[in-house]
C-alpha cells in the first residue's frame, strides 16, 4: 500500500515516517534502494521479539 499510494512523492527527505509493523524491513530496503533521497533513517518501525523472550536491561529500564 505504501508503494501504491506513491508516498515517496508526498514526503520530504527530512521527514520520519512511523509504520505500524505491517511492513517488514525487506520492503523498506527495497523502497530506499530505488531512491537517491531517502534511507532507512526516514522510517521508524517496531522491533518484534519472539513471544516469551526476556527483555534486555535497556528494555526493562525503558519500560519503567
Amino acid at each position: 500500500m505504501f508503494k501504491k499510494m506513491n508516498m515517496l512523492d508526498k514526503i520530504s527527505a527530512t521527514d520520519c515516517i512511523v509504520l505500524d509493523g505491517g511492513y517488514p524491513l525487506s520492503v523498506l530496503e527495497t523502497i530506499v534502494e530505488k531512491s537517491e533521497i531517502y534511507n532507512l533513517s526516514n522510517f521508524c518501525i517496531p522491533i518484534r521479539k519472539p513471544r516469551g523472550s526476556d527483555l534486555s536491561a535497556v528494555e526493562q529500564e525503558y519500560n519503567k
